[in-house]
């Protein structure tokens, strides 16, 4: 049910004008009173007086379940235009129950559960028609007063203590699991490969002292001596002489006595590849 409750008509004839038609008005000044049930009406039940009968679903009429915080004569007369003499019941199997025992002996007015099924007076029920929408359907368009702040402030409260309680949790989760590494370090299985690694350890140290190793690291071996042989067991091939300029003052025997003819050939080694030994030996000749 969706209607713009007016005082006036003319307040009504505006709302429909302003919402192209599109919108259900109703206004106070014309609901015939007559018609409206009075505040005292006993239900259906009690009215005909059935001997014994207990009626299933707690049924009470719906205009006695509202209750108004302001202009409370105009919201009443409204409701009872509204409402009727609708009642509400739990179940509809309560509300099936109850009108088959009420129509032997009046008629029975429409029946509304309290999941939002309904059986009209005629006796129809299900279907969309007679089904309430879910309620984020709504959009807010549902009976009852908005909620107090304190309701907000119990909300946030509830959700700090929800994650202060998981955050506990998971506290008590870590503090179990490192109770529990370290009685497994305790474990004579646990400790016997430790004693393992300790002494892995000292003989890779042993090994690397022996090695030369300690303090360099992985250092790579020293070159072998140049006259060593190679893998075929033949000596190296000679090379052709290179000028070496020392900076020590005392110049070596050879770089002095050298010849006009290997001073030649030394300034040839340099801008050209080293001759063959046999070039050499024709040269060293005369």
């Amino acid at each position: 049910m969706d209607c713009v409750i007016t005082k006036t008509t003319d307040k009504a004839k505006e709302v429909h004008k302003i919402c192209a038609g599109r919108q259900q008005v109703l206004s106070i000044d014309s609901i015939y009173l007559r018609n409206l049930p009075a505040a005292d009406k006993p239900l259906p039940h009690i009215k005909v007086q059935i001997r014994g009968y207990r009626p299933p679903g707690n049924p009470v009429f719906a205009r006695n379940l509202l209750h108004f915080t302001a202009d409370k004569q105009s919201c009443q007369l409204v409701f009872s235009q509204l409402l009727g003499d609708t009642i509400v019941v739990d179940t509809l199997d309560d509300a099936n129950s109850y009108r088959q025992t009420i129509v032997k002996y009046c008629a029975c007015p429409t029946l509304l559960t309290r999941n939002g099924e309904r059986i009209r007076s005629s006796g129809k029920f299900g279907g969309t028609q007679n089904s309430a929408l879910p309620l984020e359907r709504m959009q807010g368009r549902v009976f009852g007063a908005p909620l107090p702040e304190n309701y907000y402030k119990a909300g946030n409260k509830i959700e700090l203590l929800e994650n202060l309680v998981i955050a506990i949790q998971k506290r008590e989760e870590a503090d179990q699991d490192l109770k529990d590494q370290l009685a497994q370090e305790k474990t004579p299985e646990m400790q016997e490969k430790v004693r393992e690694c300790q002494e892995s350890q000292e003989q890779l140290d042993l090994i690397e002292r022996k090695l030369g190793m300690g303090l360099t690291g992985n250092s790579m071996p020293s070159r072998p001596p140049r006259n060593s042989l190679n893998n075929n067991n033949e000596p190296p091939p000679k090379r052709g002489r290179t000028t070496v300029r020392s900076v020590s003052p005392a110049p070596s025997s050879s770089s002095t006595t050298s010849s006009p003819g290997t001073g030649r050939g030394t300034r040839r080694s340099q801008q050209s590849p080293s001759p063959s030994p046999s070039r050499q030996s024709k040269r060293r000749k005369p």
